[in-house]
């Protein structure tokens, strides 16, 4: 899952440790929950926090669809 993680071009998780990997990486995250565990990966934005709102995620500039 690292590999991936680390050679992705962007994940898209609910997971809280995956938010962190990844941003770890320098891959963007798209967090898929209400709530960000990992406020600072928020503040360097490298993850942003779409929620369940589909549009938003849809609209995302970084998001392959």
């Amino acid at each position: 899952m690292l590999t991936l993680e680390k050679n992705g071009h962007v994940t898209l998780t609910d997971s809280g440790g995956r938010q962190k990997e990844a941003s770890s990486f320098r891959v963007p995250v798209v967090t898929l929950r209400e709530r960000a565990e990992w406020a600072e990966t928020l503040r360097a934005e490298g993850n942003v926090q779409a929620g369940s709102d589909l549009q938003r995620l849809l609209t995302m500039p970084f998001v392959p669809i």
